[in-house]
């Protein structure tokens, strides 16, 4: 898996299905996604495809280089704002694939491609105190925490904080220039 792992675009005719299995499984949604507005394929599609015109900046999927058929997850950006050089950026893995390092690979990655690319001086993230493992990754990774919102969203039966993260264009390639690579 290691050295044959990519980003590639999102392609709805051979990523809706995986992403639509992702993003309805309950145990990944609560990661990043509050109220499925759909049931079915076809609806997923449709609120994609609006997404896509205009909530989502840049969206990959995480796939094999050999065959692009392993799907592993998917990573974006989002609320891009040129004026204020800003954006947020979220990722997902399958279940089975956390833990394993590769989302810290992806994240490199695509932070590379996004303060290449676009005139960016910080990416945000949220994360929910549920999510302690991401939470604690990223903090460790040199996300700085600018903020909490205290009891942002109410889980099963329990409400949670909401941690916003971020790091500077300058924070990133200090900590990260020697590391960055294709993968």
């Amino acid at each position: 898996m290691d050295n044959d792992v990519c980003l590639r675009k999102f392609n709805f005719r051979s990523d809706i299905e995986d992403l639509f299995n992702i993003m309805t499984n309950p145990d990944d949604q609560m990661l990043f996604i509050r109220k499925i507005p759909f049931n079915t394929l076809p609806e997923f599609d449709l609120w994609m495809q609006n997404n896509f015109k205009g909530f989502y900046h840049e969206f990959n999927v995480i796939t094999d280089k050999k065959n692009g058929y392993e799907f592993y997850g998917f990573v974006y950006s989002y609320e891009y704002s040129a004026v204020d050089s800003h954006c947020k950026l979220c990722l997902v893995l399958k279940k089975e694939y956390r833990n394993t390092g590769l989302g810290a690979r992806i994240a490199i990655t695509f932070l590379d491609y996004l303060f290449t690319n676009y005139p960016l001086k910080k990416v945000f993230l949220t994360i929910y105190d549920y999510n302690k493992q991401s939470l604690e990754s990223n903090i460790q990774a040199g996300f700085t925490e600018e903020g909490i919102i205290r009891e942002y969203r109410y889980y099963n039966g329990n409400y949670y904080d909401l941690h916003i993260l971020s790091m500077s264009r300058e924070e990133f390639y200090k900590r990260f220039s020697q590391y960055i690579k294709k993968i």
